[in-house]
């Protein structure tokens, strides 16, 4: 899922911030920037900026999250968070095929801004 979701929806540098989206969901945000860390060891991609101002939108989803489902599912009330939940992640997936569009580069080829790095780095 790493591999097709963040080749499709991030613009430049897809395995940076997909590794550190995956690091992020798996477990919190310092798993995120440690998995960064080994793969941009420099930070050149910019990922953890990018994400900190993503998180200011993102954040009131997530404390929605820990308030809401906890009771619901201490109340044997499962299905029916998990439906909304999937529900609304598609949606964004969607939302964001829609506005933004899918990426569909080949895996060897470049994206905007990325030679610029990997000559600084050499």
């Amino acid at each position: 899922m790493l591999w097709f979701l963040g080749r499709h929806l991030f613009h430049n540098f897809w395995f940076e911030r997909s590794i550190f989206a995956y690091g992020w969901m798996t477990g919190v945000v310092g798993i995120g920037v440690l998995l960064l860390r080994i793969v941009d060891p420099q930070l050149k991609s910019k990922t953890l900026q990018d994400y900190g101002l993503a998180f200011v939108g993102i954040s009131p989803l997530e404390i929605l999250l820990i308030v809401v489902v906890p009771p619901l599912v201490a109340r044997q009330i499962i299905l029916a968070p998990a439906i909304v939940i999937v529900v609304i992640a598609a949606a964004c997936f969607a939302l964001s095929a829609y506005l933004v569009g899918w990426y569909r580069t080949p895996p060897g080829e470049l994206r905007p801004g990325e030679q610029e790095i990997i000559d600084d780095l050499k």
